[in-house]
């Protein structure tokens, strides 16, 4: 007793050997695998554009990150500039003598207006750049439009 396979269904079938009651040998039994099926090309094409894809999006996301990141140092350190020009503007006023011109502060007061205004448009451009990266500026740390704290 033995198994086979049969070759119209590819099963397996239980098989006596002929022959096994005149003392010839038994036929030997065939083994039957079927070969690995090779890839088509549409297949192989597929999984290429799989594979650009999936790289398409970590690239897209490094980016991402990376405009975060960007957006976040530029708004600390303009946030940073922008306080220690009102700590020594405040110092420069405690400090001022009846020499000092009121004209002065206020110009000096301006120019620390102006500098923050320019600060707050390279913020804006910076945001708009992570937003022209990842088209949306929903999940940025800090909002575009932050108001500063009051002037002196």
């Amino acid at each position: 007793m033995g198994f086979a396979f049969e070759d119209a269904t590819g099963l397996p079938s239980i098989v006596s050997p002929e022959g096994t009651s005149q003392g010839q040998s038994p036929r030997p039994l065939a083994l039957h695998v079927d070969p690995e099926p090779t890839p088509s090309p549409e297949v192989e094409i597929g999984e290429i554009m799989l594979k650009v894809q999936r790289f398409a999006d970590e690239t897209a996301d490094d980016a991402r990150r990376q405009a975060r990141s960007v957006i976040a140092d530029a708004q600390v350190e303009a946030a940073s500039i922008v306080a220690r020009a009102r700590r020594e503007a405040e110092e420069l006023t405690a400090q001022t003598t009846p020499q000092l011109a009121p004209e002065a502060v206020t110009k000096l007061c301006t120019a620390i207006e102006e500098f923050a205004d320019t600060n707050r448009v390279l913020v804006e451009e910076l945001v708009q750049l992570r937003q022209s990266l990842s088209g949306s500026y929903a999940d940025t740390p800090v909002s575009p439009r932050t108001p500063l704290p009051p002037s002196l």
